[in-house]
């Protein structure tokens, strides 16, 4: 199951109750409580790394514009992701003394499996309030 929060139509923390009917030979209804947080100080330039339909062994790197306006004394120490199938790493591009931008480049590997991928980029920061930021990323292998 995927969730999907709209960020833009809220500032801070949101909890939300999702429900959810399974059908295990018995119909079931389940409640999960989603918790997301919107900061109005942050912008990823585009919203997400979305790769879209790509040909195996193509290996494209796709591109995003981290800005944090408001925090010169930012920084952001590293970016992982949870898939070995996607190498990440993250360029500051400027530094004012207002706010901190960064690019960050994720590059899918040659040998990665047909199929669709959704996952996450993860960038580590200085900043005890936000400690990191999640990306979210997206690639459909064709064979």
């Amino acid at each position: 199951m995927e969730v999907f929060v709209d960020t833009r139509m809220f500032v801070h923390t949101k909890t939300q109750t999702i429900y959810v009917l399974l059908d295990h030979g018995k119909l079931t209804d389940h409640r999960l409580w989603v918790q997301t947080t919107s900061c109005d100080d942050l912008a990823f330039f585009p919203e997400s790394l979305d790769f879209g339909k790509i040909k195996r062994g193509a290996g494209p790197t796709a591109h995003m514009i981290v800005a944090v306006p408001g925090q010169p004394k930012l920084q952001v120490a590293g970016a992982k992701c949870d898939s070995k199938f996607i190498q990440v790493k993250v360029q500051e591009l400027g530094r004012g003394t207002t706010r901190a931008v960064y690019q960050v480049s994720a590059t899918v590997r040659a040998d990665i499996p047909a199929g669709e991928l959704h996952t996450e980029v993860e960038l580590t920061t200085n900043n005890p309030a936000m400690p990191k930021l999640v990306v979210p990323l997206r690639v459909e292998i064709e064979p």
